[in-house]
């Protein structure tokens, strides 16, 4: 019996060591590859630039006649820095319905390099002549993407029809939002407070309507008690006269 746990012990010695010898043999092979594909990523040559371009407008409200400040960030979403970056926005110059407060050249925009992950911004002022809507449009963009001179287009996110409101009607706003406080929120739009004013209005009228019955009421009991001292009065006079 001994001697059979001796063997026995023996032999799964000897099929550890010969798997502990395939794992090294594997591993030895594996680290190579690994190291290759290792340095040929690193090798690789990084990608293009990739310059997004972001337009928006700074107010919440474009109120006609008062600055609306336009802001334009350019970002390098690429691995390779843009050269030669010049950006343009050409919505605003129609004269007839804005004026340019920062001048015509605040519309254009020239970088020499933005880096990969680099932001940059420019912004231009304009006045809305009169109230109603207007195109936002798009900003168009081109830059040096490559280490060559092939020249990349793009554009911005193009803007919606952005209304523009009258000064009575920015006034109006402003009403409503002191009123939104003011009513814990119920009263947010002209519709809440049409259909609130009819409600309490209803109830005023009611209310007003029961005082005046009740008035009415008191005025006739009071005129009836007048008359019947009135009689009772000349009851007694003829009374007193017989």
């Amino acid at each position: 019996m001994p001697a059979r746990k001796q063997t026995r012990a023996f032999t799964a010695r000897a099929v550890a060591r010969v798997a502990l010898c395939a794992l090294v043999v594997v591993a030895s092979f594996a680290n190579p590859i690994v190291a290759q594909d290792d340095a040929d990523a690193s090798d690789a040559p990084p990608g293009p630039a990739r310059v997004l371009v972001r337009k928006r407008i700074v107010e919440d409200l474009v109120v006609e006649g008062s600055n609306v400040t336009v802001a334009v960030t350019l970002t390098n979403a690429g691995e390779t820095e843009a050269r030669k970056v010049k950006a343009r926005d050409d919505g605003f110059a129609n004269e007839d319905d804005f004026e340019l407060i920062t001048g015509k050249e605040s519309l254009s925009a020239t970088y020499a390099t933005i880096a990969p992950g680099e932001s940059v911004e420019y912004s231009f002022v304009v006045v809305p002549k009169k109230s109603g809507s207007f195109p936002g449009g798009a900003v168009s963009v081109s830059y040096l993407g490559t280490s060559g001179r092939e020249t990349t287009h793009g554009s911005s996110n193009v803007l919606g029809a952005t209304p523009v409101y009258t000064t009575m009607q920015k006034n109006i706003f402003a009403a409503l939002k002191v009123g939104k406080y003011l009513t814990l929120g119920a009263c947010r739009t002209i519709e809440d407070w049409v259909k609130y004013g009819t409600i309490i209005g209803s109830v005023c009228g009611a209310l007003l309507l029961n005082w005046v019955a009740l008035k009415v009421k008191k005025g006739v009991a009071a005129a009836r008690r007048k008359m019947a001292v009135a009689s009772l009065e000349r009851s007694d006079r003829r009374e007193k006269s017989a």
